[in-house]
């Protein structure tokens, strides 16, 4: 087994499975149908073989840094998507149409991303025709975990909790997906030289590495990043403080209201 295939498929696979499965269990309070998912899942599995057909126009652009750009452009997206659902959850939003609409979006774009990413690196052993049996053999088993570990979360969240509390951790999940997207978008856009780079804010490897197990986890649940630059920290604090002032106002709104009514 190739131990860095399962990390590195584990890490693409399971930021999209936690994702769909905290996106299933809202699809599931709001009582709408799951085709949602099928749509999204595969508009993002037929933008991702483009992607991946395409990468080398792509990486040349933007002067040779269009992979970087798109991917923080997609990140992006799916965090402004996603504070669209902590706004829908806060405020109980009834519109199941701008719901399917927005989940279905999020999964396309988190998809046509990790699945790009995979497309690309096993036509590397297809192509050089090295050990592509044990790629695919480590990569199945890191798929399994992600897919598993959604699993779990999934049915922990439908079975586990009442509706008041299914709903705050479904918001603490989506505020840290999103505060984890702005991250590493931001990151990459460091890396394209579109951002600059202000100095690391600290080092944190010899505590968690990111490449072991743990430190992937972390990447794909909150976007852990062992050396962040105060300028990822920035980006990470303003998607966080959006979502919780967001959640905060609901909860005025409601004591506010319960107040009127009380008094009348």
């Amino acid at each position: 087994m190739l131990l860095p295939v399962i990390v590195l498929v584990l890490r693409e696979t399971l930021e999209a499975s936690l994702l769909i499965s905290v996106l299933l269990s809202i699809s599931r309070i709001y009582d709408v149908s799951n085709r949602w998912l099928a749509v999204g899942f595969l508009s993002g599995m037929c933008f991702a073989v483009i992607y991946a057909l395409n990468l080398s126009a792509l990486s040349e652009s933007f002067e040779y840094m269009g992979q970087e750009v798109y991917n923080a452009f997609a990140m992006f997206l799916i965090t402004g998507l996603l504070f669209c659902l902590c706004v829908m959850l806060s405020f109980s939003v009834s519109s199941k149409r701008l719901l399917i609409i927005v989940m279905a979006i999020t999964v396309a774009f988190a998809i046509s991303r990790e699945g790009g990413e995979l497309f690309v690196f096993y036509s590397g052993f297809i192509i050089t025709d090295q050990n592509f049996v044990y790629a695919a053999t480590s990569g199945f088993i890191g798929m399994a975990i992600g897919f598993s570990a959604g699993a779990l979360l999934y049915y922990s969240l439908i079975m586990a909790a009442e509706y008041k509390v299914l709903k705050l951790i479904q918001i603490f999940f989506i505020t840290l997906i999103a505060s984890g997207m702005s991250l590493q978008a931001v990151q990459l856009l460091i890396q394209a030289d579109w951002l600059p780079d202000i100095g690391t804010a600290w080092d944190s490897s010899f505590i968690l590495p990111e490449s072991s197990i743990l430190g992937q986890i972390a990447y794909a649940l909150f976007g852990y990043e062992s050396t962040p630059t105060w300028l990822e920290i920035i980006a990470y604090g303003i998607a966080l403080s959006l979502m919780l002032i967001t959640f905060a106002l609901s909860l005025f709104k409601k004591s506010v209201r319960n107040t009127y009514v009380a008094a009348h």
